[in-house]
């Protein structure tokens, strides 16, 4: 086929959207891995951690959407129905059902070795809130690892944690579920790895 042929062009796109993906899961990874994996870790003293943790949710959410967009890419699913959306979730939902459950069965497989889902939560505070302000920001958050359901908690997250820095009036706080974005991320790379070599 020629490289000048719609379907050579498609995959192209898809095949730099996918190298890049992958990129940024590395990114994100070698971020996350420099992190402390407890609750000892004050985010004041460790001023350098902070904006660790910014940098790989940040690669970690845009490293699921490029993920996500290589499949609709590949599937060639109308532009028109995704467009320049971040939404993980609407993403995810445009996908073809069969693909949605492969990418699903991958996850459940890939999660359940895990540890319990590491949630890493940064409360961003013009000065310095007291331990009742902060429990009151973290108490409403849940561990849930239904795959739906971590996209949609997580669908705003590239956006989210990109411009956390505006954050911090009044206080409020943001979470990355590491451990499942990272698994939704290498279960859909699983998928087109298979598809690839079929």
């Amino acid at each position: 086929m020629s490289p000048r042929t719609p379907a050579a062009r498609q995959w192209s796109r898809a095949d730099k959207a996918y190298r890049t993906a992958r990129e940024f899961l590395k990114l994100a990874d070698a971020h996350f891995k420099k992190l402390p994996n407890d609750k000892s870790w004050d985010p004041d003293r460790e001023k350098n951690k902070s904006a660790e943790l910014v940098a790989a949710a940040t690669c970690l959410a845009f490293a699921v959407e490029l993920h996500l967009k290589t499949v609709l890419m590949l599937l060639d699913v109308d532009r028109a129905r995704w467009g320049k959306t971040h939404d993980l979730l609407r993403l995810f939902r445009v996908i073809p059902v069969d693909y949605q459950e492969a990418i699903g069965r991958n996850y459940r497989e890939l999660l359940e070795p895990l540890p319990p889902v590491y949630q890493a939560v940064l409360v961003i505070a013009d000065g310095r809130p007291g331990p009742a302000e902060i429990a009151k920001l973290t108490e409403a958050i849940t561990v849930e690892t239904a795959i739906e359901a971590v996209l949609k908690a997580e669908s705003d997250s590239f956006r989210t944690w990109r411009y956390v820095y505006e954050l911090g009036e009044p206080p409020t706080s943001v979470t990355v579920r590491f451990h499942a974005l990272y698994s939704i991320a290498k279960a859909i790379d699983a998928l087109l790895v298979r598809r690839s070599a079929a």
